[in-house]
C-alpha cells in the first residue's frame, strides 16, 4: 500500500468520519488514489476485520462495489461535487442494496495468517507457531542466537558444526537436481524470531522428502555450517513433525545427538584431509569435480575415486548407527 493510498483513505476518515463497511469505503475513496488491488490487501492484511461481512465476503464483493463507484463517478459531470455527497446516506443503501454479500463463511487462522503474510510481508493477528510456543522454548537453539553471532562476528566461527534442533514452518522449499542426478533441497526454516536457510542433500532429502513441504511446522535437526561472506546455514540430518518430536522422551532426542556427534567425530577420523575437503566442496559448494581436480593438481578419476570412498564410509557409519 503506497504513501499516497494511505494519506487518500486518512484524509477521507478525517474529513467524514470512519467507514461503517466495505461498501462504505468503497463508495467514498477516489479509485484513483486507492486501487482495486490497494483495496485487496488491505482486506487480505485484516485492516477491516472489525467491521461487518469477514474476509472471504469482503473479497467477493469489493471489486463490484469499487467499479460502481467509479462509474457513479464517471457520471458526475461536473467533477466537483461527489454524486454521493449529493444525496448524503441514502445513496449508501441503495449502493450496498445492489451488491449482496454472499454467505460465506470465515477462513481458519492459518488461511488469515497466510493472507497478511502474503499482503503486508508479515503476520499482523498472531503466528503460525503460536499453538508451538511451549515446544518452541525446547529447543536447543533458535534464529535470534545465531543472530546475535552472527552480529558480534567475534564467536560465529564457533558454532560452525554444531548439533542443534530448531523448530519453526518451512516458509520456503525448492528441489534442486545434482550434477549426480539425485535430488536436495534448499528450505527456508523460520521461527518466532527470524529464518535460517537449510541445506538438505540427497540422502537426508529421500528419506524426509514427503515432510519437506511449504508451511509444514517442522522440527530440522543437523549441524550449523557457517562460512565466510555467507548466512549461516543449517545442514539438516533428521526432519520431524513437532507435534511427534514433543512426543519423543527426552533422552531419546538427546542420546540421538550424542550418536550423531559421535558419528561426525569418527568421518573426521575416518576420512583423509583430501577427502574431507573433496566431500565438502561437491557437497556444501556444488563445486564441479574437474575443477576441484585443477585445485589440487589432481587426475580427475583420482577425484572420483576419492569422493566415492569418502560417500561409502559416511554411508557405513551410519548404517552401523542405525541413523
Amino acid at each position: 500500500v503506497g504513501e499516497n493510498a494511505v494519506n487518500a483513505i486518512r484524509r477521507e476518515r478525517e474529513e467524514h468520519g470512519v467507514f461503517r463497511d466495505i461498501f462504505d469505503f468503497c463508495r467514498r475513496v477516489d479509485p484513483a488514489e486507492c486501487s482495486k488491488r490497494v483495496t485487496e490487501s488491505l482486506i487480505k492484511a485484516g485492516a477491516f476485520d472489525s467491521m461487518p461481512a469477514n474476509r472471504p465476503q469482503m473479497l467477493s464483493v469489493y471489486e463490484q462495489a469499487m467499479e460502481a463507484n467509479q462509474s457513479a463517478r464517471k457520471k458526475n459531470v461536473s467533477g466537483q461535487v461527489r454524486l454521493f455527497d449529493m444525496f448524503g446516506e441514502e445513496s449508501q443503501g441503495l449502493f450496498s442494496a445492489q451488491i449482496i454479500l454472499p454467505d460465506l463463511p470465515d477462513c481458519p487462522p492459518r488461511v488469515k495468517l497466510q493472507m497478511e503474510k502474503e499482503a503486508a510481508g508479515v503476520y499482523m493477528s498472531g503466528h503460525p507457531l503460536d499453538e508451538y510456543r511451549e515446544i518452541l522454548g525446547r529447543m536447543s537453539f533458535t534464529t535470534a542466537e545465531i543472530s546475535a553471532e552472527d552480529e558480534n562476528g567475534e564467536n560465529i566461527g564457533e558454532l560452525d558444526g554444531r548439533f542443534v534442533d530448531m523448530g519453526g514452518i518451512l516458509t520456503e522449499v525448492k528441489g534442486k537436481a545434482t550434477k549426480r542426478g539425485d535430488y536436495m533441497a534448499f528450505a527456508t526454516l523460520e521461527d518466532m524470531s527470524g529464518q535460517i536457510e537449510c541445506l538438505v542433500f540427497p540422502r537426508i532429502y529421500e528419506k524426509y522428502q514427503t515432510l519437506l513441504q511449504e508451511d509444514a511446522a517442522v522440527v530440522i535437526s543437523g549441524k550449523i555450517g557457517v562460512r565466510e561472506e555467507e548466512a549461516p546455514k543449517l545442514l539438516a540430518e533428521r526432519v520431524t513433525p513437532i507435534a511427534e518430536w514433543n512426543r519423543l522422551p527426552a533422552e531419546d532426542r538427546r542420546d540421538r545427538a550424542e550418536q550423531l556427534a559421535a558419528v561426525r567425530k569418527l568421518i573426521k577420523d575416518e576420512l583423509s584431509d583430501t577427502q574431507r575437503y573433496i566431500l565438502e566442496r561437491v557437497e556444501y559448494g556444488g563445486i564441479r569435480q574437474e575443477q576441484i581436480a585443477e585445485e589440487l593438481g589432481m587426475q580427475p578419476a583420482t577425484v572420483r575415486a576419492q569422493l566415492s570412498r569418502a560417500r561409502k564410509t559416511i554411508r557405513e557409519l551410519y548404517k552401523k548407527r542405525n541413523l
